[in-house]
């Protein structure tokens, strides 16, 4: 215990010097944004101290049923840690810097998009998909932070101005190197691979492998198509025969010798599932999509006696339609998953009565709608800096509605606010979900007295 509250208090200390003490290399902005998620009160010293908000993180495990056998996900929840706020700055930086990945995917709209765009393909093609094996916990963290600086250097005439890579190599490799958490009684540190549970997780990872695929895998003869959401690749290749083998043994020669990431490769075919779709490629080049569904996904829609704004509703059956509109090249798969899916919020309890206007609004919008272009490329301002304040509540529909509690805030607030020095004249209503039954019998942090010892083993402060 002690070991590990000395590492999370080096971590705190390092923070602020870095980010808050050294003026002359941080911006105003960054500082700010440090000062607010980091500072508590002094102490008699006049030395800074961590608000009491901010605690270790914890270990959890998650069960995947849907695997047959069943399997498990280990989670460390970062909320509310010392290192999680540089983890947010961090992520922030990577994302403006990302699209410089020429595999970047950042959803599947993009992956959509990007397929759209593309000529017919010659008749020698083939497609396939390949996964990485655990790319997390397998990203060995030696490499991965040479390697962050190696990607720097190949694009450093197109990063930002203003890009702080100084200070995120030295971030990256705090976090990377001091993931103190706990499990019931116990204290432990990861001692490899990806930290778990950091927000700046993902941009990390898929910049990492971006290195490989720009100077070895994208190169390679015959590659026509290639791109990848983070652990997931899609790879449309010419010649499969000569070109296919060379290309999958070439995805698994990174890293060091002993510690490479593994790569599920699938074989070529001419139609694979990736992401929610099902792509195909016809005898004309051309690519054809289809809507993928799980066969285990349950669909736990929310039944019609969910305390939540009816608008939910609404929003719901919108948003899926209009992805069952662009995802779908034939019109005859769309209708197929659109029964699919009021024939299953029918099952959650709702009536087709209630269903029925709810699709044909959704429906008549639908028909006039655009797909999604994705935003790559230099974020905006990091910071909102509209003058809004939040005004946080449980939802419960017995409540006044938005329009009532803003017309309040109209007669009473707003005008005083507007005179003041705070500066803030605006008030947005975010609604959470109010604790429900499942929030007490499905607790997923054990209580500090439960002894995650097991008997027979050695105790020990890592793992």
């Amino acid at each position: 215990m002690d070991a590990a509250l000395t590492i999370n208090t080096q971590n705190f200390r390092s923070i602020l010097r870095q980010f808050v003490d050294d003026r002359k290399n941080t911006d105003a902005q960054s500082r700010l944004f440090f000062e607010r998620k980091l500072f508590g009160l002094r102490d008699s010293y006049g030395v800074i101290q961590p608000p009491d908000s901010l605690q270790l993180p914890y270990f959890y495990i998650l069960p995947k049923v849907h695997k047959t056998p069943w399997k498990s996900r280990p989670v460390v929840s970062c909320v509310s840690s010392v290192p999680e706020p540089l983890s947010v700055w961090i992520d922030y930086q990577l994302q403006r810097v990302v699209h410089l990945c020429p595999a970047y995917l950042q959803d599947s709209w993009h992956f959509l998009h990007t397929l759209q765009q593309q000529d017919p393909f010659p008749d020698d093609c083939c497609i396939f998909t390949a996964d990485a094996v655990g790319m997390y916990a397998n990203i060995n963290t030696d490499h991965a932070l040479e390697v962050m600086d190696l990607w720097f250097d190949l694009h450093a005439h197109d990063l930002p101005k203003d890009f702080p890579r100084t200070k995120i190599s030295y971030g990256l490799d705090l976090i990377m190197r001091n993931n103190v958490f706990t499990f019931g009684n116990r204290y432990w540190i990861q001692k490899n691979g990806t930290a778990m549970g950091t927000s700046c997780a993902c941009m990390y990872a898929t910049i990492y492998y971006s290195y490989h695929e720009e100077t070895e895998l994208i190169p390679m003869n015959g590659v026509l198509f290639y791109r990848r959401l983070i652990d997931d690749a899609f790879v449309i290749l010419r010649n499969p025969e000569l070109n296919f083998a060379p290309f999958a043994a070439n995805m698994k020669e990174y890293g060091p010798p002993d510690k490479r990431l593994d790569w599920e490769v699938m074989s070529p075919s001419r139609c694979v599932d990736f992401l929610d779709l099902t792509v195909r490629i016809t005898p004309a080049g051309l690519i054809t999509t289809r809507t993928f569904q799980k066969p285990m996904n349950l669909y736990l829609y929310r039944p019609p006696s969910s305390a939540q704004p009816p608008s939910i509703l609404y929003g719901l059956i919108f948003g899926t339609l209009h992805r069952y509109f662009w995802q779908n090249s034939d019109r005859s798969d769309m209708e197929h998953f659109t029964n699919l899916f009021f024939e299953r919020l029918q099952r959650r309890g709702h009536t087709a009565a209630s269903l029925a206007p709810l699709f044909q609004k959704a429906a008549s919008r639908v028909d006039t709608s655009s797909m999604p272009v994705p935003r790559l490329g230099p974020l905006g301002p990091q910071y909102n800096q509209a003058e809004t304040f939040f005004l946080h509540l449980p939802f419960h529909p017995q409540d006044p509605s938005r329009m009532d509690i803003q017309q309040i805030f109209d007669e009473t607030l707003r005008s005083a606010l507007e005179d003041a020095p705070i500066g803030t004249n605006r008030m947005t209503i975010a609604y959470s979900r109010a604790p429900n039954i499942g929030d007490t019998v499905r607790r997923n942090r054990l209580p500090p007295t439960f002894d995650t010892f097991v008997p027979g083993s050695t105790p020990s402060p890592s793992h």
